[in-house]
């Protein structure tokens, strides 16, 4: 059996409680409703051509010789699908053609980075893959799989290879912000009520009805801030209800842009209770400079050309990462590679390359460890180092 074994119709722990509840289900149900018939006459046409299973006939017949596995790619599908055949000791190649292994995920590293200095250990940044959330079923396999090549570096005298999961900061309270001129920077933890100068008494473009301090109850804010609270709201309301049915309210906006929807879709009266007659007509959209600063406040200039769907998901990311195991804890926990998220893929490939590599047995403890299947006293709990 191999440590990583694919097994979709298998019962495993209930992270999440409804394992229904998750975006592949829900996006599969979406192809096959609007695009079913059109993947099914394709699957049909080829089923039809002469010798169309002749490759399937040819391995697995008994009398044929034992394969080499080809693989195309060394990024994490790659990488992983050579760890699967390690486990079952079936020889493989894998062909990459650039100069390093993890595709998409990939770690720029500056020329003066030193993990042993403090001052130099954190000039790195990660250009793909960054984070993922620790408790989730679908992610819970990559820890699975982190742990596993952890055993086998260990077993091999390679401590220092060994993979360490760190919780990912996506920022700080203490983090410094500055915008147009303003004459010293604040922390982030003051810039809740701050304008920043973007309105129009500092010179900005902002009316400063979106930009001064309200207060409803007993909550202070600046309705500018208030604006994407609104907008995510019915859609995380409706997944967190019904992911089925949410995600397909979401998919009737799949072809907006963030900045599309902003301006185009939803309107001055969506605020609710935040709305105030004079930044418009309830009907109005938001114009150009309210946008402008949104994206350039949450995500960076440019980056709201990006799908509106993938923005929301992201919210709802952040939010759903929670800690399954214990219902009281309301923490959102990301986690991220230490030293870079290249370590990862590195670290597979330095296993791959060894004489004795994956084992089941590695890939079985691992499962125990994060909860995937009962430990040795028949309970499941989440427990790696």
């Amino acid at each position: 059996m191999s440590y990583l074994p694919f097994r979709p119709n298998a019962k495993s722990i209930d992270i999440d409680n409804k394992r229904e509840n998750s975006v592949r289900n829900a996006f599969s149900e979406f192809l096959i409703e609007n695009y079913g018939k059109d993947y099914q006459s394709t699957v049909e046409e080829h089923r039809s051509r002469h010798k169309a299973n002749h490759f399937n006939e040819h391995i697995n017949s008994e009398k044929a010789d034992k394969p080499l596995v080809g693989i195309i790619g060394g990024g994490f599908a790659g990488l992983y699908s050579g760890l699967i055949l390690q486990s079952l000791n079936i020889e493989f190649e894998i062909f990459e053609s650039s100069e390093r292994v993890g595709g998409r995920i990939d770690t720029w590293y500056s020329t003066k980075y030193d993990a042993k200095d403090t001052n130099k250990a954190g000039l790195y940044g990660e250009v793909g893959g960054m984070r993922i959330p620790q408790f989730s079923n679908d992610m819970l396999p990559v820890q699975q799989l982190a742990l596993s090549v952890n055993a086998v570096l260990k077993r091999n005298d390679l401590e220092d290879t060994m993979l360490i999961w760190r919780k990912f900061y996506y920022n700080s309270p203490v983090q410094r912000l500055r915008y147009n001129n303003m004459k010293k920077p604040i922390l982030a933890e003051d810039s809740n009520l701050n304008a920043l100068n973007f309105g129009v008494d500092k010179g900005g473009d902002i009316p400063m009805v979106w930009v001064t301090k309200t207060t409803l109850g007993s909550e202070s804010f600046l309705p500018i801030n208030k604006i994407l609270d609104k907008v995510n709201e019915p859609f995380i309301t409706a997944i967190n209800q019904s992911f089925s049915k949410g995600f397909k309210k979401l998919m009737k906006f799949d072809n907006f842009s963030m900045w599309a929807y902003l301006t185009n879709v939803f309107t001055l009266g969506d605020l609710g209770e935040y709305y105030n007659p004079a930044m418009g007509e309830k009907t109005a959209h938001l114009p150009y400079n309210i946008a402008s600063y949104l994206e350039t406040l949450n995500v960076g200039t440019g980056m709201y050309s990006v799908s509106f769907v993938e923005i929301i998901l992201a919210s709802y990311d952040w939010d759903g990462s929670k800690n399954a195991y214990d219902a009281t804890d309301q923490n959102i926990y990301m986690i991220t590679m230490d030293k870079g998220m290249q370590h990862f893929p590195d670290a597979c490939k330095t296993v791959l390359n060894l004489e004795k590599g994956i084992l089941p047995e590695d890939g079985q403890r691992a499962q125990e460890l994060i909860g995937m299947k009962p430990g040795l006293n028949g309970k499941v709990g989440y427990s790696p180092r």
